[in-house]
Formats: C-alpha cells, structure tokens, sequence
C-alpha cells in the first residue's frame, strides 16, 4: 500500500500478536516487525487467536513480492518446517473408489496448496467413509503443528477426496507402521490435547523431548504445564511421574541381576544396560533418564559404567596386585600418563601382559584408552573434557586450537591431539579444520 509499505492480511490460527512484535515469515524464513494492526478497518494494538487482521510487515527484503498466499507470520521460536507428517484422514463418502498408499494429491493447509503423496498405515487402503491414520509426503516443507486441518483433492483440484487432521508433523520414515508406532497416533487422535499428549506420555518410549513438543504443537511453557501438570523434566525430556517410577523399577531390577552375576564387575555401560530393559528407550531419551536416575541418587556411575550405589566391585588376585601399583603410576600425572612400555619397567612385567591387563581394566571402567597404548584413569577423561569446554567458553566465538588445549592441561602437543581426537569421536567437542569447540556435556560422553 503505497506510504505504508507491504500490509498481509489473514487469520490468526493461535496466540496473539501485537505492534512491534517480530514475526517469522514461513517458508521463506524471513523476518519482519510488525509496525501496526488492523482489524474491522481500524487500527489496534493487538489480534488474537480468531481474529482477522491486517499486519503491517517492515524489515530487510520484505516486500510484495517475497510474501504470497499461503505463507504463515508465526513466533519467531516456532519455526519448525515438515515436509513428511502423520495425519487421521476421513475418506469422503462421494469417493468412487479406496484411498491408497501411492495416492497423488493436492494438500491444502490453511491457504497454501502443495503437492504430495499419501502413504496409509494402519490398513491396506481407506475405503469411501471410512476414517484411518495415513503419512503425508510433501513436495515442500510445509509448517505444520498437531491439530492443524488439512483437505486433499485430487491432482486436478476438480475434486475433493479426504479431510483431516494432523497428528504429528516430525512423523518418521522408519517403523511407521510398527504397532508401537500406531499406538502412539491412536493416542494422538484420541480426542482433546490434553487426552492425547496424556496418552503418548503414558506409552512407551514414555519420555518426549520438550523442545520438539512445543514446536510441534506451538506451545508455551505455560500452556504444556497445564496440559500435563504433573510431568517432571529429564535432560529436556518430559516424562510423567508414573513413568518415571516404572523405569526406574526396570533399571534398578537389572543392576540388581547384573551386579548378582558379575560382582567383581564395577558396572555396566548405558548401551548395555538399556539393551536389558523391557521397555526399549531410544538412544537419544535413554541417556536422559540416567542423567535423572544419577541426579536423585538412584543410579551411581564409575565413569562410564553404572551401578547400584551401594555396590563395590573388587578386584582379586593378580590384577588387584597390578592395579594396586599401577594406579599409583597413573594418578601422579594424571593428564600425562605414560605409554605402557614405559610404565613396563617400573612395574616389572612385560608390554604384552600389561597391556593385556590395562585392556581389562578399561573395560571395568577403571581406566580408559584414549590412543593405542595409552590409559589414563577414568576420574581424570571427565576433567579433560571440562577443560576443553572451558576453553571453549572463553574463547569469543567458541572456537579453540591443540595448543591453547596443551597449554590448558600441561602436556605435549601429540598428547593434546590424541585426547582431542578422542573428544571428537565421542561429541564432547565439534571439530572444524585445526579448531575445535564444545559438544556435548563430557559427564555423559560414555552414556
């Protein structure tokens, strides 16, 4: 509008919007502020959900040209986009024939229009009437949320075939019709939000990660609390406390059966421990759970091996006679250890037996090895990391060199390399070229 600029107009789907909000612009990912707002033909301060208004739009590249029907301003937070989402479909009655998987199809979500294909999953095909849970395969990235509406005709637009609901807009590619897959889009379909997100929470894995829920479903804090009141946070997984209860009975129940067949064992790694469970958690929500179960004092941890924490595996015979001279060894210079044939002559035993024995130790969590031949005791790996993370903090753009780290833990520059190339593989740090920054939490690197 000439002398005011590029005016969008439209309905508000959710929340509110206010002058002097910035918006994200979707898909083109652009941002703007909201310079003004009308609604009935006069200016106001603010529209909420219901409304239909005229947003004011300012901002580097906004124009005419860069907006078009069927883009979204949305919460610059909520800006997951889906090409691929889990969807209830009815299947209309006028219909001639079954929808299948296959199908082509034009999606119409809010105004845009995108093509795709549909996949159903719960059965073969989605006879006239008849109302089923189908995947989306989208042309383009659409942003999608749980709850949105959806209408699909045919290629043609001479028709329309289906309409629906979505359910989950990260849907996955793999499993998608496993029966754990269909219990969970069952529970989402259910009924209200609060039903739904209650049941997911209920079935397992159990856990969902919090940041995705809210992008998914365009929640605040405020509104997932009184959805589900009595959730408890796990590692930025919600998780609810009757959940929590059944999994740490399942996880106590194997340390116990573990700790009973091996006792001198000082514990057992994550991997291994979640492969023992009845209840099979994901990679990414399973070192959630332990980060809780170590935190409220359920589960205690031998660097990378858990354990009961009143259980104490020792050593017996001649490897509690070498340990009890090698560690000594070790811990004198804990960031510096020496290779093992070097250790071999003060210990009086030959490099292959040490090295035998070393190899034992790691995997009873007492030392590891961070390069061929050279272990360094467990307590110090976690101090390296912080190290490394310490750096990484200090540094104004979060990038470090080997030699600020050897210069950090005081030992040579190949050392320094060694243990940063062991970070690396692990995701303790990320690297770029001859730099390095901070990865994930080095308490969890063994998780």
């Amino acid at each position: 509008i000439a002398g005011a600029g590029t005016v969008v107009t439209g309905s508000v789907v959710a929340g509110t919007v206010r002058a002097g909000d910035t918006v994200l612009l979707l898909p083109s990912g652009m941002r703007a502020r909201v310079r003004g707002i009308h609604a009935g033909n006069l200016p106001v301060e603010r529209a909420s959900a219901g409304d239909r208004c005229a947003l004011n739009l300012t901002g580097p590249g906004i124009r005419k040209e860069t907006t078009g029907r069927g883009d979204w301003a949305v919460d610059p937070e909520h800006g997951m986009m889906s090409h691929r989402c889990d969807v209830e479909l009815r299947v209309l009655n006028s219909e001639r024939a079954a929808l299948k998987s296959g199908t082509p199809v034009l999606v119409h979500h809010g105004a845009a229009q995108i093509s795709g294909r549909v996949v159903v999953l719960d059965t073969v095909t989605l006879a006239p009437g008849e109302t089923g849970l189908a995947q989306l395969l989208l042309d383009r990235d659409a942003p999608l949320r749980h709850g949105d509406r959806l209408v699909l005709r045919d290629t043609s637009a001479s028709r329309t075939i289906a309409g629906g609901r979505v359910l989950d807009p990260r849907a996955p590619i793999r499993q998608r019709r496993g029966p754990e897959r269909i219990a969970v889009l069952r529970a989402l379909a259910s009924g209200e939000d609060r039903a739904a997100l209650r049941g997911v929470l209920a079935l397992p894995p159990f856990l969902l990660r919090r940041d995705a829920l809210l992008a998914d479903w365009g929640l605040y804090d405020a509104g997932l609390t009184a959805l589900v009141p009595d959730t408890v946070m796990a590692g930025g997984f919600l998780v609810t406390s009757p959940a929590v209860t059944e999994l740490t009975r399942h996880v106590t129940a194997a340390l116990t059966e573990f700790h009973t067949r091996q006792p001198a064992m000082p514990g057992i790694t994550a991997s291994a421990l979640r492969q023992t469970l009845p209840v099979r958690l994901p990679r990414d929500s399973f070192p959630a759970l332990l980060a809780h179960l170590l935190e409220s004092g359920t589960v205690a941890a031998e660097g990378h091996l858990f354990r009961a924490p009143d259980h104490r595996g020792d050593l017996t015979g001649a490897d509690a006679l070498l340990w009890a001279r090698l560690r000594p060894l070790l811990e004198a210079v804990p960031f510096r250890p020496p290779l093992l044939r070097e250790a071999a002559g003060p210990l009086g035993t030959g490099d292959v037996a040490l090295r035998r024995a070393c190899k034992g130790f790691a995997r009873s969590g007492l030392l590891v090895e961070v390069a061929p031949d050279r272990f360094f005791v467990m307590k110090a790996v976690p101090e390296m990391a912080a190290a490394a993370h310490a750096l990484s903090a200090e540094a104004a753009d979060g990038w470090f060199t080997a030699a600020q780290y050897r210069d950090r833990i005081g030992c040579g520059r190949q050392l320094a390399i060694q243990v940063l190339d062991y970070f690396d593989r692990r995701g303790v740090t990320v690297r770029r070229g001859d730099l390095r920054r901070a990865g994930k939490p080095g308490a969890m690197m063994f998780v």
